[in-house]
Parts: C-alpha cells; sequence; structure tokens
C-alpha cells in the first residue's frame, strides 16, 4: 500500500491552519496487500468464517426464545421480564454498528472481528451462568453489541475480497446463511 501526499494550497480558499491530506492506495494491480489478490482458497475461507460468524451472531439471539418460560420460572419475574433478555439482545445489535463500522474504518476489519467475537463468546457464557434476572438481562445486551460487527461489518469485508462480477454470488451466500442462524435458534 503506497501513501499519496497531497500539499494543501495556501491560497485564501483554504480555511487557516488546513493540513496536508493523505491518500493511501494499492501499490498498483499486483499489490500482495490487496485481498482481491489473496488465493482464491484464502478468499473463499474468509467468506466461509464471515459468513460463520454472522450465523453464529443470529443464533445467539434467536437460540434464547424458547427458554423464556424457564427462564420465568427460575428467577422468580413476569413473562414481560422474562422476555427482556431477547429484546435486549436485539437492541444491542442496533447499538453495536455505532461503535463497530467506525472502528472497523480506523483499525481495519480483522482487528475488530478478532476482539469483538471473544468478547460476545464471554457475555454468552455469562448470560449462561447468570444467577440473577438482572445479571442475564446485562449479559445478552452486550453479548449483541459485540455480535453486531460479526453482522454489520460482513458485506464490507466480503465486498472487500470479491471483484464485482463475483459480488452478487458471494453476497447471496452471505445474505442468506444468516437467515438460517435466526430460525435453527
Amino acid at each position: 500500500m503506497r501513501k499519496l501526499e497531497q500539499d494543501v494550497d495556501e491560497s485564501a480558499t483554504t480555511p487557516p491552519g488546513a493540513v496536508a491530506v493523505t491518500i493511501l492506495d494499492w501499490n498498483g494491480k499486483d499489490d500482495p496487500d490487496n485481498p482481491r489478490n489473496f488465493s482464491l482458497k484464502r478468499r473463499i475461507m474468509s467468506t466461509a468464517a464471515t459468513t460463520l460468524l454472522a450465523f453464529v451472531s443470529t443464533l445467539g439471539g434467536s437460540m434464547y426464545a424458547p427458554s423464556h418460560d424457564e427462564v420465568s420460572q427460575q428467577f422468580g419475574v413476569s413473562d414481560e421480564i422474562a422476555i427482556l433478555p431477547l429484546a435486549l439482545y436485539n437492541a444491542g445489535l442496533a447499538f453495536g454498528p455505532l461503535f463497530g463500522a467506525p472502528l472497523c474504518e480506523t483499525f481495519g476489519r480483522k482487528v475488530v472481528y478478532l476482539t469483538t467475537t471473544p468478547i460476545f463468546a464471554l457475555f454468552i457464557v455469562g448470560a449462561g451462568f447468570s444467577k440473577s434476572a438482572v445479571s442475564l438481562v446485562i449479559c445478552r445486551f452486550f453479548a449483541g453489541v459485540f455480535a453486531a460487527p460479526a453482522i454489520g461489518n460482513a458485506s464490507a469485508t466480503i465486498t472487500d475480497y470479491t471483484a464485482g462480477r463475483y459480488r452478487g454470488v458471494s453476497l447471496a451466500f452471505y445474505y442468506s446463511i444468516p437467515f438460517f442462524g435466526a430460525v435453527c435458534g
């Protein structure tokens, strides 16, 4: 990857204190850092891994639904409170991209996936070992927040790896699999 610097014109139209603009670009068509130049096997495996993460994230949301009656009985709470962890997981999925998407653009998608996925898993395990309805609700909400980058940034990751003529097939594969996660839960 090469860095192109453009000097700022100090003319009357430039605001005072303007700085140089940095543009990042690939070092030609054969740049080994360009994801589209990775081997076919690596691109397919990356697409499959991203899709599997999204599947697990949607599965984690829906697998709670059949258990809300048992949660209500175990913790002695109303049905409305027992269904709250499901609703707050989905709220977490809604709030997660507010943080996950900018972090992916700043630090890279791989770093965000490798950071948020284990945290998501820890909150799911925490929800499983919860001793109260409050801890269950909190763990489920934060599990949703940390599951969100796996869903929200997956299409951008697949777009990075896939040339335009193959993108429709890759994205069709990706968009169909997470729906099965919701159904299987």
